[in-house]
């Protein structure tokens, strides 16, 4: 109950007033009785903060993007024509694609700091292949920052039945609804489908106020019930004032066959919308040159190299131009093109102060979007010392500060550089830092069962293999309960594989508990030839 799963707790009662029949032929003491009540009609209060990560800051204004923009008008113009579609009443789902590195993030970035002009409720967030392991994350994240500028009465209005839904993924909705009911029992695929129907009737319900868009960037790699979960939404949400936009890269498609069958499913029953990103052309890659150094004959010269180099991929322009200003480069001619982005991102690193990089390298381990808190325990240094040095990196466009979220939360400014400058540690360091990692997310794991998936990864990374076990199991019963079978299976899966790796023998309970969880998982996805011979 303290978790805010009001329903677990009752569920619980019940399962403890039969063991007490059964054993002891005893009911349960009339106080246990009075509290299960308050428990059940939501009338107990706890004393302290019942959910450890505090709401979202409570901000609707779109950041403004970084940087000088160019091109993309054909682009924009459509994101707007679906937006207008869906303020009419006529939900849209808009698919921006394009390579790594294209521009598809700054592109909507642009459009949405343009639709926040307009009464508009934005939500986003942006997915992690690192949180592949925590089921519907991403929804998670986007819902969360509405929290923070909930109006609670305007929630009300909604059918209890569908909130009730919904505070099984935001348990923190209970602080702002404290008397929602528990919903009564179902077979497990009509839960699931309830589950669904309660999330697409609030995003629903909020644009009935004020036409509502729903951002999820690098959808391409979201778990896969929240492909599902989006499926449901682009079908039922089809007469809402919704538009909903995902940013994927094209290369990760055949990667994510389900994927691919999602797209395919959303052309025939839905309104989508896809627009592909091309790379810019020499001239908008000149006219980036310009806008972001000045006008010279060198740097005409320069933005024609860089487009024959490149090909015009923004990202790797927007490295090389960094490169150029930090550098000084421009003044003493043209600089060397180098021959990928890692080389642009390896000669940026090596300008940096030892604890600019010691910092960066600690936040590329943790992985997704971080803050500073968690930081700091990861960095087991002054404080303040810290605050200097991500100033110094935000100020030089290594990371970004993120709106609509808590304060001090972070993210790298592309996935690229993440990926870059993990890509520079040693084993030794990456095991060190995934175990501090792992210990600071720890505790967030114990209020939240959402984080479990992805404490188990940094303590598998840490060679940590009692904790990684433990954490895999739990979150292969977290997402169990959200019913996202193929995450459990996953997990389950992958605490087999670390036991078996790392030589650990499992009792035969253990052994047992999971085989057949595996088993009951494949039964529930109608696999049932794997679930026989599971059994």
């Amino acid at each position: 109950h303290v978790l805010g799963k009001r329903d677990k707790a009752v569920e619980q009662y019940h399962c403890l007033c039969q063991a007490l029949r059964r054993l002891l032929d005893l009911e349960p003491l009339p106080e246990t009785r009075a509290l299960y009540l308050d428990i059940r009609d939501g009338s107990l209060t706890v004393d302290g903060p019942n959910y450890w990560l505090t709401s979202a800051q409570k901000t609707t204004a779109q950041a403004v993007p970084h940087g000088p923009f160019v091109g993309r008008e054909p682009e924009q113009s459509e994101l707007g024509k679906a937006l207008e579609s869906a303020t009419r009443g006529y939900g849209c789902l808009a698919v921006v694609k394009g390579e790594g590195g294209v521009g598809k993030t700054r592109l909507i970035e642009e459009f949405l700091y343009w639709a926040s002009s307009s009464p508009v409720l934005i939500l986003r967030s942006r997915c992690y292949a690192q949180e592949q392991a925590s089921s519907y994350q991403p929804i998670i994240d986007a819902l969360r920052t509405y929290l923070s500028i909930a109006d609670p009465s305007y929630m009300k209005r909604l059918d209890n039945l569908w909130l009730a839904e919904v505070a099984k993924l935001l348990p923190e909705l209970h602080n702002y609804l404290p008397r929602l009911p528990v919903s009564p029992a179902l077979l497990a695929d009509h839960e699931r489908n309830r589950l669904y129907e309660g999330l697409a009737q609030f995003i629903a319900h909020l644009g009935q106020r004020e036409p509502l868009v729903l951002f999820l960037d690098d959808f391409h790699t979201a778990d896969e019930p929240t492909f599902d979960l989006i499926h449901y939404l682009g079908r039922r949400l089809a007469s809402a004032r919704v538009l909903i936009i995902l940013a994927l890269q094209r290369e990760a498609l055949p990667d994510r066959p389900s994927l691919t069958g999602l797209l395919h499913e959303l052309e025939r029953g839905s309104r989508l919308v896809t627009i592909p990103l091309a790379r810019l052309s020499e001239k908008e890659v000149l006219e980036l040159v310009h806008r972001t150094l000045g006008r010279t004959v060198e740097l005409d010269e320069l933005g024609s190299r860089l487009h024959l180099e490149t090909g015009g991929n923004p990202f790797f322009l927007v490295e090389m131009l960094k490169e150029c200003q930090e550098s000084k480069g421009v003044s003493s001619g043209v600089p060397a093109v180098p021959s990928s982005v890692r080389d642009v991102i390896q000669r940026r690193l090596n300008r940096l102060d030892d604890e600019d990089v010691r910092v960066l390298t600690m936040a590329a381990v943790i992985g997704c979007q971080f803050n500073s808190t968690t930081l700091q325990q990861v960095y087991a240094g002054d404080e303040l010392d810290l605050l200097k040095v991500l100033d110094r990196l935000l100020s030089r466009g290594w990371i970004v500060e993120l709106p609509g979220v808590n304060p001090g939360t972070y993210d790298f400014s592309h996935g690229l550089v993440r990926d870059a400058v993990y890509d520079t540690l040693r084993g030794d360091w990456r095991q060190c830092l995934h175990r501090r990692a792992g210990l600071a997310l720890e505790s967030r794991a114990s209020a939240t069962d959402e984080m479990a998936g992805v404490v188990a990864h940094h303590f598998w990374r840490a060679c940590d293999v009692d904790k990684a076990l433990r954490y895999s199991l739990h979150a292969a019963a977290h997402a169990r309960g959200l019913y996202a079978n193929r995450e459990a299976i996953a997990h389950y899966q992958r605490a087999l594989d670390i036991a078996e790796q790392a030589d650990k023998a499992l009792s035969a309970t253990e052994w047992l508990e999971i085989q057949y969880q595996l088993g009951q998982a494949y039964e529930f996805l109608g696999e049932y030839d794997t679930a026989i011979a599971i059994y």
